[in-house]
């Protein structure tokens, strides 16, 4: 009889161990991914931070010509749109302006998809116009816009490249 006994006993703690084990794994994995949702995040944010000062540089200046970003994307990112809903979108972008649209009538500056751009995929940049709704694809993590500013104009002129 003792025998059994004993034999039950270790099985629990076998058991129970197992479980331990499982529930570590799961919070391991829980909190790296709320860890690599923050870099994203970050990386969204200093995106735009890089180019509202970059914008801000060349408004500042009496005459600019200049590219811009540098500011690491999170790869899951493909285009980022500049315009507003009130501009009419080039041809090629007509589907991501009529879902970018619909999220933030105020900004100007959008990730897309937007899902995938943590709750800051769009923004309202000041001092910048562009002459119509457009999208740059997104390379390498990074993009490519240029922007250029007269002494007699009021705004940066952003286009693509």
């Amino acid at each position: 009889m003792q025998k059994n006994k004993r034999g039950i006993e270790l099985s629990f703690n076998v058991m129970f161990s197992i479980i331990l084990i499982i529930a570590t794994i799961a919070i391991a994995f829980y909190v790296i991914s709320a860890f690599l949702g923050t870099k994203k995040c970050a990386e969204v944010n200093l995106f735009y931070e890089n180019l509202e000062e970059h914008i801000t540089d060349a408004w500042n200046s009496r005459i600019h010509q200049g590219k811009c970003c540098s500011a690491i994307l999170p790869s899951n990112i493909e285009l980022v749109c500049f315009g507003n809903s009130t501009q009419t979108p080039a041809r090629e972008y007509k589907e991501q302006y009529e879902e970018l649209a619909r999220y933030n009538k105020k900004s100007n500056v959008f990730l897309y998809p937007p899902e995938s751009a943590c709750e800051t995929g769009s923004k309202k940049i000041s001092h910048f116009r562009t002459d119509e709704f457009f999208c740059v694809p997104v390379k390498n993590n990074k993009i490519n816009i240029k922007t250029r500013m007269s002494e007699f104009e009021s705004q940066v002129t952003i286009s693509g490249e």
